[in-house]
């Protein structure tokens, strides 16, 4: 088989102040016309650093890189970014500019390796259109009127998104309706607030992550079982741990994004007895309550 990239010896070490990194470390690799690979490993493993090597965004330390026969070590800087024009990398960060639109953003890469304006703005235009993006549509954006912070926070969101070419429109509704549209799925974007141990040991989000039925459609046994596991202990670590195991699968799977974090606190004065801090309300279960003398 044609071999497309060849990685041979590859070795990089970082050398800060303090100390030196070896991120990778002999590194020999083969790859073939029509093979695809995949890089596993724990974070800090150096996966990034042997992607960024392949086009020489990161140049190694030691050993040669090889693609379509072409020895990017042995390239001028002016043929390496030609190169590097016909090897695609998706990087892990989106690296957009926000003063230019989305059309702009794709035009960008073009305008750098010299192509006409009208050309890139035809070819942005064709992959747009490819990924199916519609940029005359006008996003429905739901937020609780009842929270300040989410409506002003939705707010700064779609001045971003306008900054990019997304148009998004705000509707603020009462909490009742809110849940009604959710449970509808008839929206586009919604703003919802959900907590954590330990401001809150036992928090449902099943409403969120249910499987079939919930606002999500998301369902994943490790979300399921980490979310039982919540409501089987009172171990302020364990269940800590439960909901991280949440939080990295959403952020990773789920649509949807994070836009703040807020910290909460709850107290209940010496006096008291029977009342126990909640996130949620002052007068919790409040006929349980006495006042020591």
């Amino acid at each position: 088989m044609e071999t497309m990239i060849q990685v041979k010896d590859v070795s990089k070490t970082f050398v800060g102040k303090e100390n030196t990194v070896e991120a990778l470390k002999g590194i020999n690799l083969e790859i073939h016309k029509g093979e695809i690979y995949g890089i596993i490993g724990m974070s800090g493993a150096g996966k990034s650093t042997l992607v960024r090597c392949l086009n020489f965004l990161e140049k190694p330390t030691e050993g040669t890189v090889i693609v379509e026969g072409k020895d990017l070590s042995s390239l001028p800087d002016k043929e390496l970014r030609l190169v590097r024009t016909q090897i695609a990398m998706i990087f892990q960060h989106f690296n957009l500019l926000m003063q230019r639109t989305v059309l702009d953003n794709i035009c960008f890469p073009l305008e750098i390796i010299g192509q006409k304006k009208k050309e890139a703005r035809e070819k942005a235009k064709e992959l747009l259109e490819e990924a199916g993006w519609d940029g005359s549509q006008t996003l429905r954006f739901y937020v609780n009127s009842g929270d300040n912070t989410f409506v002003n926070g939705a707010q700064v969101i779609v001045a971003q998104w306008a900054a990019v070419g997304v148009k998004a429109e705000i509707t603020t509704v009462d909490l009742s309706t809110l849940m009604t549209v959710a449970g509808s799925t008839d929206y586009d974007i919604m703003a919802v607030q959900y907590t954590y141990a330990p401001v809150d040991p036992y928090p449902d989000v099943s409403w969120l992550l249910g499987g079939e039925g919930s606002w999500t459609g998301y369902y994943d046994d490790e979300v399921a079982a980490a979310l039982d596991g919540t409501q089987q202990t009172s171990d302020v670590s364990e269940i800590t741990g439960f909901y991280s195991t949440v939080d990295t699968k959403m952020q990773a799977e789920v649509p949807m994004f994070s836009v703040y974090v807020i910290s909460a606190q709850g107290a209940v004065n010496n006096r008291v007895t029977g009342a126990e801090p909640s996130v949620y309300g002052f007068f919790n279960n409040v006929h349980n309550w006495d006042v020591t003398q």
